[in-house]
């Protein structure tokens, strides 16, 4: 693959905007321009909104291409806009996407699981990021919602939400600083999503909670221990494969510079 690219970045008073411009020439599978375009403006000292209008390809894989030599490859437009809010130990933001894949490559069941160009893939949702800062604590809250749809592997005519994609997911996590001491606790949570492209069967949602305890002994040496699935909780992330139960592990660090 050979590549080149430029880029333009540039702040006017209380409008800043982004421009990328790129050529991939792939051997065997064609040259691509892609390109980025971001704007902000910012509405005060502490509030701005910004839009993104990008896109993107993807190459055949060695493999997908040794099942059909003629693949072409896909392409991706992704759009986004939001909201920002930044403050002194505050900050929020909401941003909309939407991402279209046209040609997507998919193996189709019904032809021998050759590497197909189909029609296309799509996903639009929300997401949510905010953060507070008060004395020696810290709250990070992250959550996307969204609609992500493939072609069912087992008809790829029909829509039905895209494999290991979660409609809901996100975290929250808490972290307490003092001196040598810190404490750590973040949750992580997802609906139930397809577990292949080629059957029904649903991975349930989960919820489960991580943690730690920092102690710095002297400069360079600091102590801690770590939890995993605090809860215990039984899910998996692909089917037939249980993720760790609880566990605990305690470490000793030594940084010698």
């Amino acid at each position: 693959i050979n590549s080149i690219f430029l880029g333009y970045i540039a702040d006017f008073d209380r409008i800043s905007i982004q421009f990328n411009v790129r050529n991939d020439d792939a051997v065997d599978v064609g040259s691509e321009l892609t390109h980025l375009f971001g704007a902000s403006y910012q509405l005060d000292d502490k509030k701005a909104v910004f839009f993104n209008v990008s896109t993107a390809f993807g190459i055949p894989t060695a493999y997908a291409l040794s099942t059909n030599p003629f693949l072409i490859p896909e392409n991706h437009d992704s759009y986004e806009m939001g909201f920002k809010y930044l403050t002194f130990g505050s900050a929020f933001t909401i941003t909309f996407f939407e991402n279209n894949t046209t040609n997507p490559i998919t193996y189709d069941p019904s032809d021998g699981y050759i590497a197909k160009n189909f029609k296309s893939f799509k996903n639009n949702g929300v997401e949510l990021l905010a953060t507070k800062s008060l004395n020696n604590h810290d709250l990070k809250f992250s959550w996307t919602f969204q609609d992500p749809l493939s072609p069912n592997g087992l008809n790829p005519n029909e829509f039905v939400q895209s494999a290991r994609r979660a409609k809901s997911f996100g975290s929250v996590a808490y972290v307490y600083s003092l001196d040598s001491f810190s404490f750590n606790l973040k949750g992580i949570s997802s609906s139930n999503r397809k577990d292949s492209d080629y059957s029904s069967r649903m991975l349930s949602k989960y919820f489960i909670f991580n943690g730690g305890i920092d102690y710095k002994i002297k400069d360079n040496l600091k102590l801690s221990l770590k939890v995993m699935n605090l809860t215990n909780s039984n899910y998996e992330l692909a089917y037939g494969y249980n993720n760790i139960p609880r566990f605990f592990s305690i470490g000793l660090s030594l940084f010698d510079f």
